[in-house]
């Protein structure tokens, strides 16, 4: 058996695809014992669960409402499905996250909507958060799905995010079309979240380098004046 074939066998144990008896037949018998073998299975899957109970503590609260022993499962189903990454950064594992459960939800029909769009801020704020300062010209000048991120959930998602991390039995919000940015502020350097108006989204728009629609009542001063107020907030870059 070659190193790579090693590893192989080694991570479908780990990620309890075979047990251990089937491990041992393939590599021969531990000589720490086939308990303790055992046991690299259980402190992965607590691993597995650290990751996604952190990353999305409002998922697990919100989840737990529905299925109040099922988190480990789902974690479980997770895990089959998106195999931890040979990469450095461990909780690049959660990303596929928030598509797993929207595939569910389409799957099943069963979920509701708010558990994505929750799991997708978590997701969001993480990447912000760890955004490098600069970014690739073509991204355009403010960092578009970089430092800043534009999102519309069915409410006030963020909102309802630090509620269920207080109050684990929090109800959804009113599914109401929320158009969110999620973004690093350019003058803190914090995270901050901003719900814009129809003026706000134009000004994205435009800054994005695409045309903007004729809309009656929409001036280019006040356009002008939403790229202002926004620059003020630290959402955009002065130009």
């Amino acid at each position: 058996m070659n190193l790579n074939e090693f590893f192989a066998s080694t991570q479908k144990l780990l990620l309890g695809e075979v047990d251990v008896r089937t491990y041992e037949r393939t590599l021969g018998k531990s000589p720490s014992g086939r308990k303790r073998l055992q046991f690299y299975r259980t402190l992965i899957r607590r691993n597995m669960m650290k990751v996604l109970r952190e990353m999305f503590p409002s998922v697990r609260a919100r989840y737990l409402q529905l299925h109040p022993h099922g988190w480990g499962e789902l974690v479980d189903a997770y895990t089959k499905a998106h195999p931890p990454p040979a990469h450095w950064d461990p909780n690049l594992f959660a990303e596929s996250f928030p598509d797993f459960l929207a595939g569910k939800r389409e799957a099943h029909g069963k979920l509701p909507s708010d558990l994505e769009q929750l799991a997708d801020f978590h997701w969001t704020e993480y990447r912000v958060f760890a955004a490098a300062e600069t970014w690739p010209e073509e991204l355009g000048p403010d960092g578009l799905e970089h430092r800043l991120y534009v999102r519309q959930y069915d409410g006030k998602i963020p909102v309802y995010a630090r509620e269920l991390v207080r109050n684990p039995q929090a109800k959804p919000p009113e599914p109401t079309p929320t158009p969110t940015i999620i973004f690093r502020n350019l003058q803190t350097h914090r995270l901050q979240v901003f719900y814009p108006n129809l003026l706000g989204l134009l000004v994205l728009t435009k800054r994005s380098g695409k045309a903007l629609p004729e809309i009656p009542g929409v001036t280019a001063e006040k356009l002008d004046q939403a790229e202002k107020n926004l620059i003020e907030h630290g959402v955009l870059t002065r130009l």
